[in-house]
């Protein structure tokens, strides 16, 4: 008998999502490629994903259906999910529908699958405005209440879950994030990036510089890192730090900060750019410091790892679980940490080659074939629910 499974992309736009939408595009890539047995995927996207090259790529594999929103406004979206997606589910005859964004806005009949990422909007509601903030104490929790089975990426949001929305953990199931083996550099390409964010020296060697790739939310904490980075400016003044990632509310606070501290000249803000970029950086970067407050997973820190990549992470929330023993785990708000954590990376070639070494053997546990096999495991979970 044909298990037919449902995934609701509405919400993903792609450069728009983070990394939920990354996660949930690369995990089903890989679903692609392992046998399903009698498992038939139909994906349910929004305009602006259907003609993305990562969804025209999901559609060359799966039934895909385009839903009545180009997926621009979320008002429009929400309203898709609650009142398009319940009729394609019952019209198509599907047994289960998997919430890949982590909340569920529809009522349909059958089983369902809530991909929970974290539980910020309830542990840090000050990061959010009033409207998301009172939305998504009513959602959430809502959410975890009607779905069939949770899938948590992490042991941290698993635990966050029970305790904060009381989940049974009978219905928890763990689908974690995988890594893909970079590519490595050609000499072109390290010469493309490090002319084009001004990395190299005055003798054209590459400067040594930590990279933190993330958009300037509250959470992300980058004004402490400038704080931090400072300090190791006045030790090794030819030291960068490279911050990638879009643009949010922290933004301004950062660019005054970095003003204020004098060290314009040693940081590198270039906003969004290329996924191929970041894995070079990634390979020439001295360490990626991962400063985060909150992190219901941090897939940054295993790409990096991967990448061969020392890495220097805050101890909280899911960074830890990621992290291991092959990094350095530095308390978020301890400016001082951190300085003397990049500065030992910095000076200490044994120790990073340490951690080089340790980070490659940490990240083969991440792989994305394995996660997959996870994933239909929990469809088959919800379906015998």
């Amino acid at each position: 008998m044909t298990l037919r499974v449902g995934v609701n992309l509405l919400w993903l736009v792609p450069d728009e999502v983070g990394g939920s939408g990354a996660y949930a595009l690369r995990l089903l890539e890989a679903l692609a490629g392992i046998d399903q047995g009698d498992t038939e995927v139909t994906l349910f996207v929004n305009g602006i994903l259907g003609d993305h090259p990562e969804g025209e790529k999901l559609a060359s594999t799966y039934r895909t259906v385009r839903g009545p929103t180009s997926g621009a406004s979320r008002a429009q979206r929400v309203g898709t999910e609650v009142l398009w997606l319940p009729a394609q589910v019952r019209r198509r005859g599907i047994d289960v529908v998997h919430d890949a964004g982590g909340l569920i806005a529809h009522r349909s009949a059958g089983g369902t699958l809530l991909t929970v990422h974290d539980l910020q909007p309830l542990a840090m509601p000050e990061n959010f405005g009033w409207v998301k903030r009172n939305y998504m104490a009513t959602a959430l929790p809502r959410s975890a209440r009607v779905a069939t089975r949770l899938a948590t990426l992490t042991a941290f949001v698993a635990d966050d879950l029970s305790q904060r929305l009381h989940v049974d953990p009978s219905r928890l199931l763990r689908v974690p994030p995988g890594v893909t083996a970079p590519v490595p550099a050609t000499p072109a390409e390290l010469e493309a990036v490090v002319d084009r964010y001004g990395l190299a020296g005055v003798n054209g060697s590459v400067r040594p510089f930590f990279m933190y790739p993330a958009i300037t939310y509250p959470h992300k904490n980058h004004v402490l890192l400038a704080h931090s980075f400072s300090a190791v400016c006045r030790e090794r003044p030819e030291a960068l730090l490279v911050l990638t990632g879009g643009v949010a509310q922290r933004e301004e606070r950062l660019l005054a900060a970095i003003e204020r501290l004098g060290i314009g000249a040693n940081v590198r803000r270039t906003g969004r750019v290329p996924s191929r970029d970041i894995e070079v950086l990634y390979q020439e970067a001295t360490a990626l410091s991962f400063a985060s407050r909150y992190e219901g997973c941090g897939i940054p820190v295993i790409e990096a790892m991967a990448s061969g990549c020392p890495v220097i992470a805050s101890d909280c929330t899911g960074l830890p679980e990621m992290v291991g023993d092959a990094g350095v785990l530095v308390g978020a708000m301890d400016s001082g940490a951190w300085s003397a954590a990049m500065l030992s990376i910095l000076e200490d070639s044994t120790e990073r080659a340490r951690l080089t070494e340790a980070g490659l053997v940490r990240a083969r546990r991440f792989d994305w074939t394995s996660s997959a096999r996870c994933l239909l495991a929990a469809y088959m979970a919800v379906a015998d629910a």
